[in-house]
C-alpha cells in the first residue's frame, strides 16, 4: 500500500525518550575529567547509606551530563554495580540507583538496555514492583493512611522508584520481541495499571511515565494485552474505564498516552481474533475514534504556536552562554510527535477498514495503492486491478460510510496544521542548535510526512469524485504537491535530505498519493524538479522509495508537459527493459506505463511512446520479464509474485491493445 502502515510492534524509530531525571548534584565533581568519576564506583559498596546514595546520585548526574565520564564508567562495570544496588537495604539508595539506570537507558539506548536485560535487571525490579503494588493496594483499601512522616517519606520513595521503573520499561519495551515476551510473563501491564488508579494518589509525573510505558508495551503486543485482561479481568476493565477518563486530563502527555493505550487495545480487536470479542464487549470502544480525533487535533499547535513553543525552550544567545549540551523540551513539544504517530496509525486503520483489508496482510512489500485501469475498459482480457467499490453503492452500515466523516475531519482540521511543521524546523536549520532539538525536529519531520501520507491515501480511498469533500481534497493535494518540491525536496539537488531515510521513502509515497487526484492538470512541476528527484532517488533512495516514486510517475506522467513525460517515460522504460530487471521496480514501472500510455489520444503518446519505439522495446523485453517472474519465490514473496504475474499478463494484453490501437 502507498500509505505508511502502523508498524505494529515497537520498531518506530526515533520515538522521543522520556525526560531524564538528573541526580541532585550539579557540579560537585569535575564532569570534564572521566578518571575523577571512577572512585564513585567503589563508593557504591560503602557501608554508609549516605555514601552509597551520594555515589548513585553523582553517577546519575555524570550519565546525563558527561559522555566521556559515562563511557569510562561503563567500561569499568557500571551496569552490574547499579543493578546490585537495586537490591540495597535502603530505599533511598534504590531511588538513586534506579534513577541512574533510567538515565543510562535513555542516553545509551538499545545496546545498554539489552545489556541490562542480559544481566537480569528484571529480577530485582520485579521485587520492587511487588512491594509497590502491595503498598498501593493497602493505601486504596485504607490499611495504610500514611499518618507518620516516615510512612509518607517511604511512600514518596516508592513513587520515585515506580517512576524510574516505568521509564526503564519504556526503553526495554523498544528493544526486541523476546524482551516483550518476558515482560508479558512477568505481568508488567498489571503493575503499570496499578499506578493509574486515582485512589492511590500517585503524583502526576509517575502517572505520565506509567502511561507512556503502558502505551509502549501495548503497541503490537496482542499477547500481552490478552494476558493482562485474562489475569485481571475486572481490574483491567476498571483500568480501561479510568484511562478513558484521562482523555480530558489537564496534562497533554496524559491525554495522548491514554488515547494511545486505548488505540492499541482497540486495534488488537481488528487484527487478533482472540481480542475481537473483548473489544466488542466494551461499549466505550464504539465511539472511540470519533471521540479521540478532536482531542488529538487540539494537541497539535498552529504554526505560530509551534514556533513559539520552540522559542520558549531555545534562545540562541542564552543557549551559547550556558553551553548546555541539551535542552529540556516542554510537554507541549514532546506531545507533538506522539500525537502525529497516533493520528497516522488511526488513519491507516481507517483505510484498512474502508478497503476491507486486514492490516496483518499489508506488510512492507505491500507498497502500492490499487491502480486505476479505467482507460483500459476496451481491453476485456486484461486483469483489472481496481476492485474498489464506490461509497454510494455500499450499504450504510459498512465501514466506508462511517469513515467518510472521520477522514473529512482530518482533511479539514489536521492536515492544515501538520503541513506547517517542517517549515518551522527549516527556520532553525542554519543555526547551531542542541543535538536533542535537532533530533526532535527530525522526528517531527518524519511523523509529519507519515501523517500527511496516510491522510492523503485515506482521502483517495474514501472520497468519491462526485463529493464536495473530494473537491476540497483535490485543492489540498495540489498544495501539498507544491509544498513537497518547495520545502522537503528543495535541497535534493545538493544531495541533502533533512530527515531519515525512512522519511524519504514515505515522502515518495506522499508524492504518489497527492498526484493521483488530478493527473491531467499538473502544471506546477519542472523538468529540473523531476530530474533532480530521479537522480537523488537512484543514488540515495531505497528500492522501496524508488518503487513508490515509480508509482507516482503513473500520475505525474499524464500531465500535459511533453518534456516531463519524456523524462518519466525514459525512467519507467529503463526499469522494464534492463538486462536483469528488478522485480519490485519492474512491476511498478509496468503499472505506471499502463496508466500513462493507455490511449493514443494523449498528446504525449505519439511523440514519446510511439516516437521512441517503446512498444517494440516492451515486446523485446517480454522474455526477460517472464524469466524475472519465474525467479520470484512464490513462498517467500507471495504478494510480489502475484503482482508480477498480474503485471506480465497485463503487459501482453497491453502490447496487443496498442498494436490494434495504432492500426485503427
Amino acid at each position: 500500500m502507498g500509505r505508511a502502515n502502523g508498524k505494529r510492534r515497537n520498531h518506530r524509530k526515533n520515538r522521543m525518550n522520556p525526560i531524564q531525571k538528573k541526580g541532585f548534584l550539579e557540579q560537585e565533581i569535575p564532569l570534564n575529567n572521566s578518571e575523577a568519576a571512577l572512585p564513585l564506583l567503589s563508593r557504591l559498596d560503602n557501608p554508609e547509606i549516605k555514601e552509597r546514595s551520594w555515589a548513585c546520585s553523582a553517577i546519575s548526574n555524570i550519565i546525563a551530563s558527561c559522555t566521556e565520564g559515562r563511557l569510562y564508567l561503563l567500561k569499568n562495570g557500571l551496569v552490574s554495580k547499579l543493578i546490585d544496588r537495586i537490591s540495597d537495604d535502603s530505599v533511598e539508595v534504590v531511588v538513586e540507583a534506579t534513577g541512574a539506570l533510567r538515565n543510562l537507558a535513555i542516553e545509551e539506548g538499545y545496546s545498554i538496555c539489552m545489556d541490562m536485560y542480559r544481566k537480569n535487571v528484571l529480577a530485582p525490579l520485579q521485587i520492587w514492583q511487588t512491594k509497590i503494588v502491595q503498598t498501593l493496594d493497602e493505601a486504596t483499601e485504607g490499611k495504610n493512611v500514611l499518618e507518620t512522616y516516615e510512612d509518607r517519606s517511604t511512600f514518596s520513595c516508592l513513587c520515585a522508584i515506580a517512576e524510574n521503573i516505568s521509564s526503564l520499561l519504556v526503553n526495554l519495551g523498544e528493544t526486541t520481541s523476546q524482551v516483550i515476551k518476558v515482560l508479558n510473563q512477568k505481568n508488567t501491564l498489571v503493575f503499570l495499571s496499578r499506578l493509574l488508579i486515582p485512589e492511590a494518589k500517585i503524583p502526576q509525573s509517575v502517572q505520565e511515565m506509567a502511561l507512556q510505558a503502558f502505551f509502549t508495551l501495548t503497541d503490537d503486543n496482542d499477547d500481552g494485552i490478552i494476558t493482562w485482561i485474562q489475569n485481571s479481568s475486572d481490574f483491567a476493565l476498571k483500568t480501561i474505564n479510568q484511562i478513558y477518563l484521562y482523555f480530558s486530563y489537564p496534562s497533554c502527555l496524559v491525554r495522548v498516552y491514554s488515547i494511545g493505550i486505548i488505540y492499541n487495545i482497540y486495534q488488537s480487536g481488528f487484527v487478533n481474533k482472540k481480542m475481537e470479542s473483548v473489544v466488542k464487549g466494551i461499549s466505550l470502544f464504539d465511539s472511540f475514534i470519533p471521540e479521540a480525533l478532536p482531542i488529538l487535533s487540539d494537541l497539535l499547535p498552529s504554526e505560530e504556536n509551534y514556533r513559539n513553543l520552540v522559542r520558549q525552550v531555545y534562545d540562541k544567545d542564552t543557549y551559547f552562554k550556558t553551553k548546555k549540551d541539551d535542552l529540556t523540551l516542554s510537554s507541549e513539544l514532546l506531545v507533538i510527535p506522539a500525537t502525529l504517530e497516533l493520528i497516522s496509525s488511526m488513519t491507516s486503520l481507517l483505510q484498512s477498514l474502508a478497503d476491507g483489508t486486514d492490516e496483518l496482510e499489508e506488510q512492507e512489500d505491500s507498497l502500492m495503492e490499487d491502480e486505476d485501469l479505467s482507460y483500459m475498459d476496451d481491453m476485456s482480457n486484461v486483469v483489472n486491478e481496481d476492485e474498489n467499490l464506490i461509497i454510494d453503492e455500499i450499504p450504510s452500515n459498512t465501514p466506508q460510510k462511517g469513515n467518510f466523516k472521520l477522514v473529512e475531519y482530518m482533511l479539514d482540521h489536521v492536515l492544515p496544521k501538520v503541513i506547517t511543521y517542517c517549515v518551522v524546523a527549516f527556520e532553525f536549520s542554519s543555526e547551531e542548535i542542541p543535538s536533542n532539538l535537532s533530533n526532535y525536529f527530525q522526528e517531527v519531520g518524519d511523523r509529519t510526512i507519515e501523517c500527511l501520507n496516510n491522510i492523503s491515501w485515506s482521502c483517495n480511498s474514501v472520497f468519491v469524485e462526485s463529493s464536495e469533500a473530494f473537491t476540497r481534497w483535490k485543492l489540498s493535494a495540489g498544495k501539498i504537491l507544491q509544498w513537497i518540491f518547495q520545502t522537503i525536496f528543495l535541497r535534493l539537488g545538493l544531495g541533502v535530505w533533512p530527515f531519515s531515510s525512512e522519511g524519504f521513502t514515505t515522502a515518495c509515497s506522499l508524492l504518489w498519493s497527492v498526484s493521483k487526484p488530478f493527473p491531467a492538470e499538473i502544471q506546477v512541476l519542472s523538468v529540473d524538479d523531476i530530474s533532480t528527484l530521479i537522480l537523488f532517488s537512484s543514488t540515495h533512495g531505497s528500492l522501496e522509495a524508488q518503487s513508490r516514486l515509480l508509482g507516482a510517475f503513473g500520475s505525474l506522467g499524464r500531465c500535459g508537459n511533453i518534456q516531463i513525460n519524456q523524462l518519466l517515460g525514459q525512467t519507467l522504460m529503463s526499469c522494464v527493459i534492463a538486462s536483469d530487471p528488478n522485480p519490485l521496480l519492474a512491476v511498478e514501472a509496468l503499472n505506471a506505463i499502463f496508466d500513462v500510455y493507455g490511449d493514443k489520444s494523449y498528446p504525449y503518446d505519439a511523440p514519446v511512446f510511439k516516437g521512441s519505439g517503446y512498444l517494440s522495446q516492451l515486446s523485446e523485453a517480454l522474455p526477460r520479464l517472464k524469466n524475472m517472474v519465474k525467479k520470484i519465490d512464490r513462498r517467500r514473496e507471495k504478494h510480489l509474485r502475484f503482482r508480477a504475474e498480474e503485471a506480465l499478463e497485463n503487459l501482453e494484453s497491453f502490447i496487443d491493445y496498442k498494436h490494434a490501437e495504432y492500426a485503427s
